[in-house]
């Protein structure tokens, strides 16, 4: 899928400002150039009809949410103005996007590997816009996630997490002895 292709998706989107257009559109370039080899249709696709709604921090208990069935990008507003960089929540939630299908997103199923796919998409983030702010998000889950990576190793990561297939991060965790 062409960048053209995703661009003319969030150009479509009616629910999005002008300046949200352009910032998620840099993000997805900066997304690209980095992973060039991961398939963007499902973000084509989402990019046309997502939402993007403020909640207190009685629905939404971190600065951001996905939520992939209904295609929209929750802010607490509360979070969101603290000293957090921007881009980084965005581009995580673009990750988040772009590997979302039915109710989840990465290789997360059923809450089974939600810390895992949380710290997996944070360092993601980090690698591709890095964090400009001294507040961060995840750190827990991102230390597991590393301990993890070090056991079975980043590409089964990588691909298990951009082809929603937690069976193989199972599978090779199974087969590394570890249960």
């Amino acid at each position: 899928m062409k960048l053209d292709t995703v661009f003319k998706a969030v150009d479509n989107n009616k629910e999005l400002t002008d300046e949200m257009k352009d910032n998620f559109k840099e993000l997805i370039t900066v997304f690209n150039s980095f992973f060039p080899m991961v398939d963007l249709t499902n973000l084509t696709k989402r990019m046309e009809t997502l939402k993007v709604i403020s909640s207190s921090k009685f629905v939404t208990r971190d600065i951001m949410e996905y939520h992939p069935v209904s295609n929209e990008l929750c802010f607490n507003l509360e979070e969101v103005m603290k000293n957090y960089d921007i881009r980084h929540v965005l581009m995580n939630a673009l990750i988040r996007i772009a590997t979302s299908h039915d109710q989840t997103f990465g290789f997360d199923q059923n809450n089974k590997l939600k810390a895992l796919n949380i710290g997996y998409t944070e360092i993601l983030t980090n690698f591709v816009i890095g964090n400009q702010s001294e507040a961060t998000l995840y750190d827990d889950e991102v230390i597991a996630t590393n301990l993890i990576s070090d056991i079975i190793g980043p590409d089964i990561l990588f691909q298990s997490y951009f082809t929603n297939n937690p069976n193989m991060l199972v599978k090779t965790l199974d087969d590394k002895g570890v249960k």
